[in-house]
């Protein structure tokens, strides 16, 4: 079991990393990685992912959440999806934090029924050419537009709950801010 949790861990530091190189060297001197994941999604004929896209909630009750949004991948026949949706519905009404909900299949489920298909680019620009599996969480900073992965597979509330209280500071750390 230890051995799982070091492996996820040192894939998780890639994966962030990874992104992170990927978004710094497609990315045009004058155009942010958010433009260009926008045209991109644009081109392959979807919906780029905006602030109307995101299911509303309270006020964020942390600092960190004005300026990030939790992607959520799931599919509708999914059973590990159906039972991760009110858990992530309930924990992000909770905290004030915006769910951008995307759909495998293209079909909503009851707790997101302001979700959107899962497009190619966006797909390529979360999962970085690996398989796809879901459900999945990740972190999509509003401002610099990089993508953190949180989860790949169902999670209690307060598994959520911890993970967001480990990986928060992470994040914040590795992006450079001083205020948590």
């Amino acid at each position: 079991m230890k051995f799982k949790a070091i492996l996820f861990k040192t894939i998780l530091s890639l994966f962030v990393l990874s992104i992170n190189l990927v978004s710094d060297a497609i990315a045009a001197p004058n155009e942010s990685s958010r433009s260009l994941l926008q045209s991109m999604i644009k081109e392959q004929g979807g919906e780029a992912p905006n602030k109307a896209n995101i299911t509303p909630s309270s006020t964020p009750t942390s600092p960190f959440f004005k300026t990030h949004t939790i992607v959520f991948f799931y599919a509708s026949t999914c059973p590990y999806c159906l039972q991760e949706a009110p858990v992530l519905k309930s924990w992000a009404l909770e905290n004030g934090v915006r769910i951008e909900a995307r759909s495998i299949d293209d079909k909503l489920l009851p707790e997101f029924q302001d979700a959107h298909p899962a497009t190619k680019a966006l797909i390529d620009a979360a999962y970085q050419g690996q398989p796809i599996r879901y459900p999945a969480l990740f972190v999509l900073n509003d401002l610099t537009h990089v993508l953190y992965p949180v989860a790949i597979g169902g999670l209690s509330e307060a598994e959520l709950k911890i993970r967001m209280e480990n990986l928060v500071p992470k994040i914040i750390a590795y992006e450079g801010r001083a205020v948590i």
